[in-house]
């Protein structure tokens, strides 16, 4: 007669592959580990059946034969000779918004004779802009640059679903195990699973990103000036800029202090950059340079809107008041739209220069009301005067 099993040995011949089935895949997670790497028998182990089935399949199948959208990476570089950056400036980031694109990175020397632009713009308006960017004054130098990331791309995709399987897989054994270093070493091994996940989904993510935006890298260089640009009769008023000094004389006259301003003139003949500035980043400038070549207020009335009007920009106001010029135009510096005004006192033999410099158009609204004022009271004194007050 068959002697019947007892109940042990029955739930031991059914629990026995379950343990080592687990304790293989556990002991396989343990090896990899210690090597950082991952064998592919290893990963399929501990997959479900039909999750070996499908990793089976996508090994056995190229990825080009999957019908894939081609995903390529476009970098360009261009290098463009201009005749002014501000201007060049203000035309590249007028292409970059029309392509639904975005400004990166910008970088503008002290100087102003250079300029640096990393792009970002959809990769199916590449060829469009990077057409328009080169129409920037004269390219001397361009590279382009194509890298095809579709099997790269496909690849790190399957190996972090198969990461993401692992880890499903380690949770349900997780649920099903009782001893305490077990757990240890299933939880060791999920903490292990997680950062290659991570670091994995940024990857792609990244690579994601590069090939559906196109990258462009452009350099503008000012061609240096031999001589002045035709149409332009004072030089010195080319190079007025809203951000910095350019004129180095003194002023030979005074003007009250605007309310709330800070007072710099002590610092403003050697190394200071303004005479005046507030708070909130108004700054003001003067100087008295020679009436040369010389002429009336109307003159230089019609010198200043030549020059402003020649930026993208259009001046704001400009107006003539008997010996007086005042004209005011909104100028783009790095990514802010500044307020720059220039006023001219013609004195005789003398021209007294006066800029203010408004950060931004909110602090232009309500600082202008200040600064105003304060430069209308101005009465410069003759040069006869100066001459009779140096004598005494």
């Amino acid at each position: 007669m068959r002697k019947e099993k007892s109940f042990p040995a029955i739930l031991a011949i059914l629990i026995l592959p379950g343990l080592l089935l687990a304790s293989c895949a556990l002991g396989s997670a343990h090896r990899d580990a210690t090597t950082g790497s991952y064998e592919e028998a290893e990963e399929t182990a501990m997959m479900p059946e039909e999750s070996k089935r499908a990793r089976r399949d996508s090994d056995d199948a190229p990825v080009a034969d999957k019908q894939q959208e081609r995903m390529v990476i476009y970098e360009a570089g261009l290098k463009n000779s201009v005749n002014e950056i501000e201007p060049a400036l203000q035309k590249a980031r007028s292409i970059v918004e029309g392509y639904k694109g975005y400004l990166e990175k910008q970088q503008v020397n002290k100087e102003s004779t250079s300029a640096f632009l990393l792009i970002r713009v959809p990769v199916t308006h590449f060829t469009d802009a990077l057409a328009d960017l080169s129409k920037i004054g004269t390219v001397v130098h361009r590279n382009i640059k194509a890298d095809d990331i579709t099997r790269e791309f496909a690849d790190l995709s399957q190996r972090l679903e198969n990461r993401k399987q692992l880890l499903d897989r380690l949770y349900e054994i997780l649920k099903k195990t009782t001893e305490t270093k077990q757990k240890i070493r299933i939880l060791n091994e999920i903490a292990r699973l997680n950062k290659e996940v991570e670091s994995m989904q940024a990857r792609r993510d990244y690579m994601a990103k590069k090939a559906a935006f196109s990258t462009i890298e452009i350099t503008f260089v000012a061609q240096a000036k031999m001589s002045v640009n035709q149409g332009s009769a004072i030089p010195w008023i080319r190079s007025l800029r809203p951000d910095r000094r350019t004129l180095n004389e003194a002023p030979a006259f005074e003007f009250a202090l605007p309310d709330g301003f800070l007072d710099y003139s002590d610092q403003y003949g050697s190394s200071g950059d303004y005479i005046y500035a507030s708070p909130d980043g108004v700054q003001i400038r003067a100087a008295t340079i020679d009436n040369n070549p010389k002429a009336d207020a109307s003159y230089f009335e019609r010198a200043l809107q030549y020059e402003r009007g020649r930026y993208p920009e259009k001046v704001l106001s400009s107006s003539r008041s008997g010996n007086r010029v005042i004209l005011t135009t909104p100028q783009q510096v790095g990514y802010d739209r500044a307020f720059y005004t220039i006023v001219l006192f013609v004195d005789g033999d003398d021209l007294h220069v006066i800029e203010v410099f408004y950060p931004n158009e909110e602090i232009y609204n309500k600082q202008k009301k200040v600064v105003e004022p304060a430069i209308q009271s101005i009465q410069p004194k003759s040069a006869f005067i100066r001459f009779i007050e140096g004598i005494l």
